[in-house]
């Protein structure tokens, strides 16, 4: 697909070349040739202008590309306008294979909508699922005196709910960092989802962009997270 885009890209440049050739040659022969006849002149004058016209378009075709090539060089795989899809996150959890890493603020909507070891529905067990699989999980979030005031309600009642997943699930660990959330990851294998974190916010009412994991943006995310984990306290 990236191939793809760039042979277009490519090929428009070369057809506003050839278009803005032509159309400079016809110019300079209305303009300084005196052996053209009144209804040939016309002709010509028709042509360039529909040559400048052909002109303008193909090179907003050019310009649309290269934004469009910008996006492709930054593996962009789609820009979220909330967080707030269930059936999203959990086919991407679904098709994990290796691991996943999450960084958020209380992870309250990831236990109780695919961690829920205690109910009985299994839609909310698929990470459940992903952890019989193999597939290694690491949870990082801040300390419960760095969570805004509206959401830290929960920060026990899920602590306690992560005591009892890392028990029973060996390749899921959580560890917390003492300082106040800034943004949020989400990393499934080869891709991840970041966004910010906006105090007296709901995590779900706000913005994220999908990156292959490999882009230049995300990457730096992602060394985030590692020396984070790193650092933070089990």
């Amino acid at each position: 697909m990236i191939y793809k885009k760039r042979f277009y890209l490519d090929l428009i440049t070369i057809v506003l070349g050839i278009l803005l050739f032509i159309t400079f040659v016809l110019s300079v022969i209305y303009l300084y040739t005196g052996w053209l006849t009144p209804k040939f002149a016309d002709l010509i004058a028709g042509l360039i202008t529909g040559l400048f016209v052909a002109c303008v378009q193909v090179g907003l075709s050019w310009y649309e590309y290269k934004k469009i090539d910008k996006f492709t060089d930054m593996k962009v795989l789609d820009v979220r306008s909330d967080r707030d899809s269930r059936e999203f996150y959990e086919n991407l959890i679904k098709e994990s294979k290796r691991q996943i890493d999450i960084m958020g603020v209380t992870a309250d909507r990831l236990i109780d909508h695919f961690a829920d070891i205690d109910g009985d529905q299994e839609r909310a067990k698929v990470l459940l699922r992903a952890l019989n699989k193999k597939v290694k999980v690491r949870i990082l979030l801040p300390e419960k005196e760095y969570i805004d005031s509206t959401k830290s309600s929960t920060f026990d009642s899920v602590k306690l709910k992560l005591e009892k997943l890392e028990k029973e699930y060996p390749l899921l660990e959580y560890r917390y960092f003492s300082y106040s959330p800034k943004h949020s990851i989400f990393r499934i294998d080869d891709t991840c989802i970041l966004g910010p974190v906006f105090p007296e916010r709901q995590s779900r009412d706000t913005p994220a962009i999908h990156f292959d994991s490999s882009s230049p943006f995300a990457s730096k995310y992602l060394e985030h997270f590692e020396h984070e984990w790193e650092n933070a306290n089990a």
